[in-house]
């Protein structure tokens, strides 16, 4: 797989070269979509919705979930982050995103000490939920489901008379949308910043347990002896 990481005063966007074109040309799209049918490859056409294009982000694998969530703990909804200033390339990726109804949510991923965010799409469905937190995955039917938006969830609730609690997310996939730096990595060395950050943190960790352990047991002796008197 070869990702399309556009460089420009240390911005990256991760778009996958093969499903570029998709976005853009709309007779590749239609082309894609014939070969689906054609194939019976259902479950490919289900990745994109009837007049819209697949999402042509770089999926986020549980390793590259990782790494980010190493080097970026902090999470927020894109409307919600103010730590510096998005970048007009992602900006516009976002726009595509949502305009093509790839993503319920978009987060902006980020560390207070270096910020170094990551914006991540967010793909799912939003379920209700009554005011017992009950979560509804079916109708009164028994037939399965769902919202495209939290607003659409929060209308049916409305409907029904739950207002208590919000909608239920169930997240399906996330996809790395692009970051911004001081200075542009690949993914290889990211994976290698996070693994080192990660060594660190949890050594300081397991020190702290250790030397902790190492004063109870230098008073364990005299602290059995009051308990036994």
């Amino acid at each position: 797989m070869h990702i399309n990481a556009l460089e420009k005063h240390a911005v990256q966007t991760f778009v996958v070269e093969e499903t570029q074109e998709l976005i853009f040309d709309n007779d590749k799209l239609d082309e894609w979509k014939e070969t689906c049918q054609a194939l019976g490859l259902e479950k490919q056409g289900k990745l994109a919705q009837p007049q819209k294009s697949p999402i042509p982000f770089l999926v986020l694998n549980a390793v590259l979930t990782r790494t980010f969530a190493e080097l970026c703990p902090k999470k927020v909804d894109i409307k919600d982050y103010s730590q510096s200033p998005i970048p007009v390339e992602i900006l516009k990726l976002v726009k595509l995103g949502i305009d093509e109804g790839h993503f319920q949510k978009v987060e902006i991923w980020y560390d207070d000490e270096d910020l170094d965010p990551v914006c991540v799409g967010i793909a799912g469905r939003w379920y209700p939920e009554d005011d017992n937190w009950r979560t509804h995955y079916k109708d009164e039917n028994g037939i399965s489901f769902n919202f495209k938006t939290k607003q659409d969830a929060l209308e049916y609730q409305r409907i029904k008379g739950w207002k208590k609690h919000s909608p239920h997310f169930s997240e399906s996939a996330s996809y790395l949308i692009g970051r911004w730096a001081d200075v542009a990595r690949d993914l290889n060395e990211l994976k290698q910043i996070a693994k080192d950050r990660y060594l660190r943190r949890k050594g300081a960790e397991l020190n702290k347990t250790i030397k902790e352990a190492q004063a109870e047991l230098a008073v364990l002796e005299e602290e059995a002896e009051l308990k036994f008197l």
